[in-house]
């Protein structure tokens, strides 16, 4: 199950005039020119070299025939072309992202750390793992405390969460309530619920869909949780329309039209895939993960595909960058010391991640937002957009132990 990637963006006011890259995944690069007023004056975003950015987005595997061009679509290409197209200090802002952003300013500010200013990376993908593991271990770390957290929370509002009675059944705790709903969903993989709403309209219900297109995807902001508890209410009292309309497709991929591009990405990225896959094969890969604990009980089950994807991929891994993080390396020197930021919990980079990146950045400043949600802007926080303006504005790094 490929990670999520959530375009977006923030307003940051500067003292002085500055361009700065504001990276928001695959999908988006903008260069914008901040003014002192309050607010962001966006320009149209200037274009990077074609074959690396534009074609490296839209592409699609259609251009498997250019094996040697495709070998040039990876983190390690892009974080050069910045420096070709533009040698003069510039600063890098890493919002709303998961994985992709954060991954892209990680990996520049390891290969041309005299070239980073005020670098925010804000929910924070494990570096060493996109580029080494044969499949991401630590990204759900805390899926199932931020579903616990959704329960919980629903439990506290009593009579205003429809999930608190199901069928005359009234929950005594949060505990009982996700049993109740662990065991629905665990016969739900068992025997999915068929749906016929009319000629044109029709299907199943599968865990796999209510999971990852309907929990996994609230879980990124509290503020999509009483849709889901609705949701989901509906569907445990069996009325099973509402869930079906909602959750058969990816939102993701409806509105943001993640495609193959990501795992084009993460397969030329990535050092061991094809032929230095440490297994091939649906069932020597099977071997290979099943005894390997399961970070998430939701979601670690469905990331089969992206395995089987680094064991098939035929395209060899032609970069040299190595990820360096502390302490098996010595802490990266930046020109100015970079900011990590990162909510407590995060459904995709946990906590965890933020604090190895951190810890691997000789100076850098550290905030925890003591939230749920995918990023800080997740559950947004005034006290944490104070600390980024003033790193913006001032290069004043928060505290030690800011939260």
């Amino acid at each position: 199950m490929a990670r999520s990637h959530e375009p977006g963006a923030t307003q940051v006011t500067l003292n002085e005039k500055r361009h700065f890259w504001v990276i928001h995944g695959i999908s988006s690069f903008r260069l914008a020119r901040c003014s002192p007023q309050l607010r962001t004056r966006q320009r149209p975003a200037k274009r990077l070299r074609a074959s690396t950015v534009r074609m490296w987005i839209r592409l699609k595997l259609l251009l498997i025939w250019t094996p040697f061009w495709m070998q040039s679509i990876r983190k390690r290409c892009i974080t050069g072309d910045l420096v070709v197209r533009h040698p003069w200090p510039f600063w890098i802002l890493t919002l709303l992202t998961s994985t992709d952003g954060t991954t892209l300013g990680q990996t520049y500010a390891q290969m041309f750390p005299d070239r980073v200013s005020r670098l925010i990376i804000d929910g924070v993908s494990n570096l060493d793992e996109w580029y080494n593991a044969f499949f991401f271990e630590e990204a759900f770390t805390d899926t199932d405390r931020i579903f616990s957290g959704f329960l919980e929370e629903c439990f506290k509002a009593q009579e205003a969460c429809p999930l608190n009675s199901i069928r005359d059944i009234s929950f005594t705790s949060a505990s009982e309530l996700k049993s109740y709903i662990d065991g629905f969903l665990k016969n739900l993989e068992e025997e999915p619920i068929p749906v016929y709403l009319n000629n044109s309209n029709y299907g199943s219900i599968t865990r796999r869909k209510v999971v990852t297109n309907g929990i996994f995807m609230a879980l990124y902001r509290p503020a999509h949780w009483p849709s889901l508890a609705s949701n989901l209410a509906d569907l445990l009292n069996g009325h099973s329309g509402p869930v079906y309309n909602a959750y058969s497709d990816s939102l993701l991929a409806h509105f943001f039209g993640v495609d193959d591009t990501e795992t084009f990405i993460i397969m030329n990225d990535n050092w061991r895939t094809g032929l230095d896959a440490p297994a091939h094969g649906i069932f020597p890969i099977r071997n290979y993960t099943i005894d390997r604990p399961a970070l998430s009980n939701l979601v670690s089950k469905y990331q089969g595909s992206d395995i089987f994807d680094r064991a098939s991929w035929s395209i060899p891994t032609t970069h040299s960058f190595h990820p360096k993080y502390h302490p098996k390396y010595l802490r990266v020197k930046t020109a100015e010391p970079i900011l990590v930021v990162s909510a407590t919990y995060d459904p995709v980079c946990p906590l965890v991640s933020a604090r190895k990146a951190h810890d691997s950045f000789e100076g850098a400043g550290f905030v925890e937002q003591k939230s749920y949600g995918h990023c800080s802007i997740g559950m947004p926080s005034l006290c944490s957009a104070n600390h980024i303006r003033r790193y913006f504005n001032e290069g004043v790094l928060p505290k030690a132990g800011a939260t």
